[in-house]
C-alpha cells in the first residue's frame, strides 16, 4: 500500500468513526401515515450507512416523557442535535415542519444550529413552504436542496451528513475520547 492509499484508508476509517457520533434529527410530515413511514425509512437508511444516532422527533418521546407538547419536543430536538434535516414532500401535511423552521429562524440563540440545518424539498413542493418562512430562510445560513427521487434524496442526505461530519470534526472527536 503506497502512502496515498494508506492516508486515504486512514481518513475513511476516521470519518466512519466520527459519523457514529453525529446526532441527526429528521423532521417532516407524519400525515398521511405514508409520510411518517417514509421518514422512518430514511432514518433506517441513515443508520445502515453509519449514522447510528439518526432519529425522528417521535423517537425522542420516550426520552422526554415530561414534554407533552409536540412543539416543545421538536424545539428540544433542534437544540440538542448536531444536524437538523427538514424533509418537505408534496403529499405531506407540512405545517409542523413550517413551525419547526420558524422556530429555528426566529430564535437568535440558534444561529449555530442554522449553519448545521438543511431543508430537502421534493421538486414542486417548495410552494408548500409559506412565503414568510422562505423570506426568513433566505436571510440565514440554512441551505435548501431540491430532490426529484427517493434515491437522489438518500444520496444528498449522505453527502450533506458527510460534509457536516467534516465541519464538526473537532467536536465529534471529543466524544470519541
Amino acid at each position: 500500500m503506497n502512502q496515498w492509499e494508506k492516508f486515504s484508508h486512514e481518513n475513511r476509517y476516521f470519518q466512519n468513526s466520527l459519523k457514529k457520533e453525529l446526532v441527526v434529527t429528521l423532521y417532516g410530515a407524519y400525515y398521511p401515515k405514508t409520510e411518517k413511514k417514509f421518514l422512518e425509512h430514511l432514518r433506517d437508511f441513515m443508520k445502515k450507512n453509519g449514522y447510528v444516532k439518526t432519529k425522528l422527533v417521535s423517537d425522542y418521546q420516550n426520552i422526554f416523557k415530561h414534554m407533552k407538547n409536540v412543539s416543545d419536543l421538536s424545539h428540544q430536538c433542534i437544540r440538542m442535535s448536531d444536524v437538523n434535516f427538514f424533509i418537505v414532500r408534496k403529499n405531506g401535511k407540512n405545517q409542523g415542519v413550517v413551525r419547526e423552521l420558524s422556530f429555528l429562524a426566529d430564535d437568535p440563540t440558534l444561529i449555530e444550529k442554522q449553519n448545521f440545518s438543511t431543508i430537502f424539498t421534493q421538486k414542486n413542493s417548495y410552494p408548500l413552504l409559506t412565503k414568510l418562512i422562505l423570506d426568513d430562510i433566505s436571510e440565514l445560513d440554512i441551505s435548501v436542496k431540491t430532490y426529484t427521487t427517493q434515491t437522489k434524496l438518500k444520496k444528498e442526505l449522505l453527502h450533506t451528513s458527510s460534509f457536516f461530519v467534516r465541519k464538526l470534526r473537532s467536536r465529534l472527536q471529543l466524544r470519541t475520547n
